[in-house]
């Protein structure tokens, strides 16, 4: 196979295109019809479009970003096998002549999930041989979503609420128990009682040590007058003496009572103190976990995203599968091109062939011509 013969030239090969016109016009039109004819029997596909927006959160500054992970988890959370298979299950796809599974469904082309690049839009495409049907696949599709995003919302709210509820009971008991604690001590511990004693005895011992400051100075006057009056005459001291005496008596045993009156009742109040501080504490909790509880339930609704269908999918007019006018054409450009090929190598394969014929014929000729001329 010579391509590049000298006498092969680009106007011989115009030549032999020229020549071969027709039948590659008939292999032109023949692999177009052919494509045609293809095209006329493959099933006809419909696509159906929704597109859902993801919201934004209610709380803070706006983002006009796109959240690059949260849109990657939600077209993740699209292809759900619950949301699947209730779609499967409404319209019947797992019967006769469908026969549909949620893997089949997944990965066969029904379904497809797309991002919108910049936006906050998913796309949900559905591709199915009824054109009403892959709309009714597409919207049910879309409000199952919707539908499922809610309850994720909904069980999200329910698990921070009962976890704080859960909080707020434990409070609670910490403040009864704290409340009873602090009701039976003050029963029982009769610090009141005690703190009366120590006062009523503190007062009883002041009024002994006036009596005893008084006494004493009345002693030393009873001796006074004694010894510039008569010496001889000591029965009032001696009763002064012994009244003193007993007083001080009296007031070391108050004292030593009083003392440990005093030690009981600073117990008792350090302990009021504790048991106090701990009930307090024990209630600040309470009201502390009360506030926290709405305020993470409307924190969890502030940051809850929500799914809106934007545009329906409406039931198309046109199939989308198979592409016949792009099909035919295809057909027809490869009809032409295959052709001229052929033709191209029927004429290389054919030249050298008849310039050996030609070359024979003008041999033969100059052979007849020297004949005839003698030599």
């Amino acid at each position: 196979m010579v391509f590049a013969d000298k006498e092969y030239t680009l106007q011989n090969l115009w030549l032999a295109l020229k020549s071969s016109r027709k039948w590659i016009l008939a292999s032109t039109l023949i692999a177009a019809l052919g494509a045609g004819l293809l095209s006329s029997v493959q099933t006809r596909i419909f696509g159906a479009k929704t597109q859902l927006l993801v919201s934004e959160s209610k709380i803070g500054t706006p983002d006009f970003r796109v959240p690059n992970e949260l849109l990657r988890s939600y077209e993740t959370f699209l292809l759900d096998d619950s949301l699947i298979q209730n779609t499967i299950n409404n319209f019947g796809l797992q019967r006769p002549p469908y026969g549909l599974s949620v893997e089949a469904f997944r990965r066969g082309g029904v379904l497809r999930i797309s991002l919108q690049k910049d936006t906050r839009i998913l796309g949900i495409a559905v591709e199915f041989p009824q054109a009403k049907l892959a709309a009714d696949i597409a919207n049910f599709f879309a409000k199952q979503a919707i539908g499922l995003n809610e309850q994720m919302n909904v069980r999200q709210r329910q698990r921070v609420v009962l976890f704080f509820q859960n909080e707020m009971e434990r409070a609670s008991e910490n403040l009864q128990v704290a409340s009873n604690r602090l009701a039976e001590f003050t029963q029982t511990s009769r610090i009141e009682e005690t703190r009366l004693l120590v006062k009523h005895l503190s007062e009883r011992m002041s009024g002994d040590e006036a009596r005893l400051s008084h006494l004493r100075t009345d002693l030393s006057v009873s001796q006074a007058r004694r010894q510039s009056l008569n010496p001889e005459n000591n029965g009032e001291e001696l009763d002064l003496s012994a009244e003193i005496g007993a007083l001080q008596e009296i007031l070391r045993v108050d004292a030593r009572k009083l003392s440990q009156l005093v030690q009981e009742k600073v117990a008792k109040e350090e302990t009021l103190n504790q048991l106090t501080t701990e009930n307090k504490l024990a209630g600040d909790n309470y009201l502390m976990l009360g506030r926290r509880v709405q305020e993470a339930s409307l924190m969890v609704s502030a940051r809850a995203v929500d799914l809106r269908q934007v545009s329906p999918a409406l039931t198309p007019e046109r199939p989308i599968r198979p592409r016949t006018p792009l099909n035919i054409l295809l057909g027809a450009i490869f009809g032409f091109l295959a052709s001229t090929l052929l033709t191209l190598l029927i004429q290389n394969f054919s030249s050298p062939r008849k310039r050996t014929e030609e070359r024979h014929d003008e041999e033969k000729l100059r052979e007849i011509r020297r004949g005839s001329t003698g030599y």
